[in-house]
């Protein structure tokens, strides 16, 4: 057993922004996962070792295609970008053949 832990610093935040200090002070949390990892045994290796993952870097790419929705996602006050998207949704609807009630189950926009 080690005779010491590696534990978080202010200089891991500073060299990884997407880290923060977890529950205790030999966890980080990664914000781009939202998974906490302990860092007690080789400190900032442990953080690179993360960063390196399958599944870090898979978060990284759907927050990438995550900013394009939010150009298109407006406030209520925008109506006429609202009207614009349903009539988009109608012209789709009848466009590929599909019926009316087959699109019920999509989202439904309500101005207010």
């Amino acid at each position: 057993m080690p005779k010491r832990q590696c534990k978080y610093s202010d200089d891991m935040l500073k060299e990884f922004p997407s880290v923060k200090k977890g529950k205790i002070s030999t966890e980080v949390f990664c914000n781009v996962c939202s998974s906490s990892l302990s860092i007690a045994h080789k400190g900032k290796k442990d953080i690179e070792d993360h960063l390196k993952t399958e599944k870090h870097k898979k978060n990284l790419r759907s927050q990438a295609g995550a900013s394009g929705l939010q150009k298109f996602v407006t406030t209520a006050s925008n109506s006429s970008r609202i009207k614009a998207a349903k009539a988009t949704l109608a012209f789709h609807t009848v466009r590929h053949h599909q019926s009316y009630n087959s699109m019920g189950c999509t989202t439904k926009v309500e101005l207010t």
